[in-house]
């Protein structure tokens, strides 16, 4: 799976494999977490604060290719990526 974007230095990845009860992205680089789409909260792992700060602010601005990234991933689809 290709990375869908980076944000401070840290890979923005959507996951066929994974059960996708929540839209989600997974963070991946120095620190790892999964942080829901709709408002960018952490639902597991941890992101220093910059780094959770900037992938929030990066997904408020990218709200509807990443919904629709993660809609992709439900059809098993390869998502288009912002890299």
């Amino acid at each position: 799976m290709p990375r869908w974007a980076t944000v401070a230095g840290h890979g923005l990845w959507f996951y066929y494999h994974e059960e996708h009860h929540l839209p989600h992205v997974a963070v991946r680089g120095e620190h790892r977490a999964t942080v829901r789409l709709q408002d960018g909260e952490i639902l597991a792992g941890s992101l220093p604060a910059n780094v959770h700060r900037a992938v929030r602010r990066f997904l408020a601005e990218h709200r509807e290719e990443a919904f629709t990234a993660w809609l992709a991933t439900q059809r098993r689809e390869r998502p288009d990526s912002l890299s």
